[in-house]
């Protein structure tokens, strides 16, 4: 049902053999969607019967994004310029973050089976690892990346234009201070 399977990789290029980008996608492609492949939604979309990008990401667990960018695309050239479209940056952010989260999950869950069985050769680094929460994330320390800079700045600006939205629904005027 959905477009999992091969490919007709030549619909992903313009007419002038432009590597399409947001015309591969239902949310942000134009009016003509015949070159739409993928939706951006976590879950599939059932009535055009287009799989979902953060799906296939997450299924494949590719770190490299090698083998997902030749299934799924035109190869890596075609996924990096993919990647650099300012549309698609928060959605690529969060398929990452995820897959490092799922591939750390599923970690700490053999680690934790490892802890049921006592003849295991890792069975005490096993516990010790639990007891001391190395599951955990470490403090950084030293200054922030530039990125995380970024993306604190960005995180602020967006709840600071929430905070506006809400004020201004709700009509409430600023009390002046004395």
């Amino acid at each position: 049902m959905y477009r999992d399977a091969p490919l007709d990789k030549s619909r992903m290029l313009t007419t002038t053999k432009v590597m399409k980008t947001q015309g591969l996608f239902l949310e942000t492609s134009y009016a003509d969607q015949s070159s739409v492949y993928y939706c951006l939604s976590p879950f599939d979309n059932a009535e055009k019967g287009l799989p979902s990008i953060y799906r296939l990401y997450l299924e494949m667990g590719d770190l490299e994004e090698y083998t997902f960018a030749e299934t799924y695309f035109l190869g890596m050239d075609h996924w990096r310029k993919i990647c650099e479209a300012p549309f698609f940056k928060p959605y690529l952010e969060r398929m990452r973050g995820d897959l490092e989260k799922k591939i750390k999950s599923e970690a700490v869950r053999k680690i934790i089976a490892e802890t049921t069985n006592p003849d295991s050769k890792n069975y005490f680094q096993s516990l010790k690892w639990l007891a001391e929460k190395g599951y955990k994330e470490k403090a950084q320390k030293g200054r922030p990346s530039k990125a995380e800079v970024e993306r604190a700045a960005r995180e602020e600006a967006d709840s600071r234009l929430e905070l506006s939205d809400i004020v201004e629904r709700l009509d409430i005027k600023p009390r002046e201070i004395n």
